[in-house]
């Protein structure tokens, strides 16, 4: 989460200058280098569980994730 903050404020800042951001800016940088701490927490939990009798668990959490996040987008953000 402290990736994603810096990079919510390195993007703030070139909106606050009022110039364009760039692409790929730093912060994309470290809005992807999150995403791959996220990946490795919950492969690290996974590990930490023990069997591999939990992958079936976390992958219907994702399903249910990816499609709540479809609705909420398609219904909140795009409006």
């Amino acid at each position: 989460m402290g990736l994603f903050t810096v990079a919510d404020v390195i993007f703030g800042f070139f909106q606050a200058a009022g110039t364009l951001v760039p692409f790929p800016s730093p912060a994309d940088v470290l809005y992807l280098a999150a995403y791959r701490c996220f990946a490795a927490g919950l492969v690290s939990l996974m590990a930490a569980w023990g069997s591999g009798g939990r992958w079936g668990a976390v992958l219907d959490a994702g399903i249910i994730t990816l499609g709540m996040s479809t609705v909420a987008w398609a219904f909140i953000v795009m409006p």
